[in-house]
C-alpha cells in the first residue's frame, strides 16, 4: 500500500501546524510565568 505524495504532504503540513500551535501555547505560558517571577 503506497500513499500518493499529496496525502503525505498534507499529513506533514498538519503535523507542523499542530507543533506550531502547541509551541506557541507553551511559549505564552512560559512568558507569563517569567513575568510572574519578575514581579515577586
Amino acid at each position: 500500500m503506497t500513499l500518493p505524495g499529496g496525502v503525505i504532504l498534507v499529513f506533514i503540513l498538519v503535523g507542523l501546524a499542530c507543533i506550531a500551535i502547541i509551541a506557541t501555547i507553551i511559549y505564552r505560558k512560559w512568558q507569563a510565568r517569567q513575568r510572574g517571577l519578575q514581579r515577586f
